[in-house]
């Protein structure tokens, strides 16, 4: 019999992150399948820095298969650049997933925003969540022929 050499009393839980913008790090990224649509994903593990005391980000990257129709393999394609874009990954059309997701770890970002979940419904668990932004450009209204932009408020 060995003794274990521990304080036990100074074992604790780690507690997600105040809300904010913090520098990521993808540390890990492993390629898994979704539970219930048993389609291929990424499990991404994400460290923020300067945040010792919580836990690292997991997201789940959804990759676009066979199984997908049109609109919904495009949606997950759009999702997947967006994660991308945030850090930095080049994407090549006609992509190898198993060396998309290995070129993902130890990739950055800067000042992402990240927030607190919703209280799990059986533990009351929070955890921190990545807000991913739209690519630059997208989602904003076009503009009628002849508008001229607005100038910025000094």
């Amino acid at each position: 019999m060995s003794l274990i050499p521990m304080n036990f009393d100074e074992v604790v839980e780690l507690k997600p992150a105040t809300p904010g913008r913090y520098d990521l790090t993808i540390s890990a990224c492993e390629k898994t399948v979704a539970r219930e649509a048993q389609t291929p994903q990424y499990k991404v593990s994400v460290e923020m820095a300067g945040q010792d005391g919580a836990p690292n980000i997991t997201h789940f990257v959804s990759i676009p298969s066979e199984k997908d129709d049109a609109d919904k393999a495009k949606f997950k394609a759009l999702l997947l650049k967006r994660w991308c874009s945030l850090f930095g990954i080049p994407l090549t059309n006609g992509m190898d997933d198993e060396a998309l997701g290995m070129s993902m770890v130890g990739a950055r970002a800067s000042s992402v925003e990240v927030t607190l979940s919703e209280p799990d419904k059986n533990s009351g668990a929070v955890y921190n969540r990545i807000n991913v932004p739209k690519l630059k450009g997208e989602g904003a209204a076009p503009r009628p022929a002849g508008a001229v932009a607005k100038p910025p408020k000094s």
